[in-house]
Order: C-alpha cells, then structure tokens, then sequence
C-alpha cells in the first residue's frame, strides 16, 4: 500500500514527508525541554486580585447618545424628535433609549472588569515563578506574535511597514511591544504550566473545542493534521494550559471596588482634554455600546 493510504475503517498512516517532519518536530521539542528548567511557583494557594469597577457617568451616557445620533446621520438636537428617536433607535422615547443606552454601558464595564479580573490573576500567579523562562523560548513567542500580527494586518492589505506608518508608530516601539508581549506570555505560561502539574491537571482531546474554540466536527481533522505536522503536542499544551487559567481565575479571591460618579467626572473629563476618550455604541439594548476608558 502506498505512502500515505490507508484501508477504509483503518487508521491513517503517514507520508515519508509527514514523519521526518514528525520526528524533527520530536527532536526539536526534546531539545527544548531540556533546555527549560522544571518550572515551580512560591505558593499555589489561590491568587488574591482586586478590580476597579469604572462608572457610568451622566456625561458618558450623553457623549454615547450624541455619537450614535451623528452615526445616523444627524446632530444630537434630532435627540428631542421622539418620532424620529423611534424611526432611528425603536426607541418609543428619549428617555427609553437613555436607558438602554446606559445599561449597555453598564454591561461593557462589567465585561471589561471580568476581562481585567482574567489579565490580573494571570500576573499574580506569574510574580510567583521561581525560575527564569530562557531567552530562547520568549524569543520563539516573539516570532509567533510577530507572525500572528503579519497574518492580521496581510487580511486587511497592510503590511507591517504600512501599519507603522498608517498609526503613526515607531517600528522600534512596536518590536519592544511585542517582545514585552512576549516575555509576558512566556512568564505566564510557564507559571501554567508549574501549577497544572502540581494540581495534577490535565485536558483531555475531547476538551478541546472549547478550550481552542474548536468547532466539535472539526475536532478529529485537526487532531490527526496536528500528529502530521508536528504539532499535536503543542496544542495540547496550550489547551491545558487555557484550562488551567480558568481554574486560577475561578478559583481566585477577588475584591471589587466601584469608581465614585465623581470619580468617574473628573476621569472622562482628563481622557476628553487628552483627546482619548471616546464612546463606540452599537445597536441599542446590545452590548455593543463599548465606552472606550480603561478600568482604573
């Protein structure tokens, strides 16, 4: 039977090609993992957080409502038209879409402070590895943003050059970024890693649609194309790696606090004098209304 074929019911077999990328997949991880120390953390008790809760201001929900009239083609004065805030909005009044438009906020806030809640307990689990993660492996995250970022900008027509110039930023400043990105994820995943293997976690292929956001019928081509390449391994890591942060964030202590109205004023007011401060709505009663401040 040739290279490659295999009998129906059978279980495929591979290329020439596919296993001498197999193997110098193989060779090349074993050389690695030799190179990595076996990673430990100072403590594996639950992380301890705390997230600041920004509030939705009077002035926020006007500075949303004034950008979705101009969104649809007109000023803010259209506002009191009540015949026309149901046309645009299906908004029986001002003060219905008012409403909506600040419970949206308050959904974008709460997310972005879960999302936050994720991005703290990822760094406090980090301060506590105990070893230093190689160059080697921070530089072969770097290139793998880098690449990841020319793929993205390459669907959108740009090349990273072009992206510099189009945003007005230095290339230097967009490599530092990417290599604190970098050294970032590294820390934070070889800290994953430390604490999956004394909890004794693991994951399982069937776990992996949600963990990668796999869709389920498509689970089985990617696993047997991952052996192929050579990579199977490495998606494995990485979906135990996403079931061990959830655990960290599920498990962890965090204390909200919540952002005075005062507070939250003399905030946007600083964005707005900087020329920052922005709110994108989206359709009302969606929470697509994002309002673009930064949790404090």
């Amino acid at each position: 039977m040739a290279a490659g074929k295999h009998f129906a019911g059978s279980r495929p077999t591979l290329s020439d090609e596919e296993v001498d990328a197999v193997v110098r997949s193989a060779m090349e991880r074993a050389r690695r993992a030799a190179e990595e120390p076996l990673y430990t953390l100072s403590s594996y008790e639950p992380v301890k957080v705390s997230v600041r809760v920004p509030c939705v201001t009077d002035a926020q929900v006007d500075l949303a409502l004034s950008s979705m009239a101009q969104q649809a083609g007109a000023d803010e004065s259209r506002l009191s038209d009540a015949d026309w805030v149901r046309q645009a909005f299906g908004a029986r009044s001002l003060d219905e879409l008012r409403a909506g438009v600040r419970n949206d906020l308050l959904a974008s806030n709460m997310h972005d402070a879960d999302r936050r809640k994720g991005a703290l307990c990822l760094a406090e689990l980090a301060s506590r590895l105990q070893e230093e993660v190689p160059e080697q492996v921070v530089d072969e995250m770097r290139q793998g943003m880098r690449a990841g970022l020319e793929q993205d900008l390459a669907q959108s027509g740009l090349t990273v050059k072009e992206f510099c110039e189009q945003t007005g930023t230095p290339r230097e400043d967009l490599e530092q970024s990417l290599a604190s990105q970098a050294r970032e994820a590294a820390t934070q995943g070889a800290a994953l890693d430390a604490y999956a293997r004394e909890r004794g976690l693991s994951a399982s292929e069937g776990e992996w649609p949600r963990l990668l956001g796999i869709p389920p019928v498509q689970l089985a081509e990617v696993a047997r194309q991952a052996r192929a390449n050579g990579n199977y391994e490495a998606l494995a890591r990485t979906a135990l790696r996403n079931k061990t942060a959830d655990i960290v964030v599920t498990e962890c202590d965090c204390t909200y606090s919540y952002e005075t109205p005062q507070e939250a004023e003399d905030r946007l007011q600083k964005m707005l004098r900087d020329g920052n401060g922005t709110v994108t709505p989206g359709p009302m009663g969606t929470s697509g209304l994002d309002a673009s401040l930064p949790l404090v």
